[in-house]
């Protein structure tokens, strides 16, 4: 239940964070948003890891050998933060960018196939389908009606509430 706990706590700041950015930040561009993050998040780090320390509480830190393995998957979080952050300053809206995570199953499923031959049961194959429905759809939706942003929602409101007179 815990890993649920977390995971469930991960996607709501994620989904609040990508609302902030669509609507705040996607003037700026990339590179400095990304600066301003990762220097927030490194005295973070050392703060928890002061704290666990301080606490008592068991810090496993990966051991040399499989420090390469870390050094590669920190390339591919800045590349994939780089790119992901790139489609918001680049003009994309929330809910466009933000249901392509639907289908990060499907590319774990590949890599992990890829890495132990491991294949998906007919259950992944049809979650998998249904993501690429719900991407779909999305994108229809998108091309129907125009996505409220920071400069058209009070028009859009004030136009509602005429319309329901």
């Amino acid at each position: 239940m815990k890993p649920i706990v977390y995971a469930v706590i991960g996607v709501l700041m994620y989904g609040v964070q990508n609302a902030i950015i669509d609507l705040r930040l996607r003037e700026y561009s990339t590179v400095g948003l990304l600066i301003g993050w990762y220097v927030t998040m490194l005295p973070l780090g050392l703060i928890l890891f002061a704290y666990q320390k301080y606490s008592g509480q068991p810090i496993q830190l990966p051991p040399q050998d499989a420090m390469k393995i870390v050094g590669a998957v920190a390339v591919m979080f800045f590349i994939a933060d780089f790119f992901y952050i790139s489609a918001f300053t680049s003009g994309g809206n929330a809910i466009a960018i933000t249901i392509l995570a639907v289908l990060v199953p499907i590319v774990v499923a590949i890599a992990k196939f890829v890495m132990t031959r491991e294949m998906p049961t007919g259950y992944h194959f049809a979650a998998f389908a249904c993501a690429t429905l719900a991407v779909a759809l999305v994108a229809i939706g998108n091309t129907k009606k125009p996505i409220a942003t920071e400069e058209t929602a009070p028009a859009q409101l004030s136009q509602r509430a005429v319309d329901t007179n």
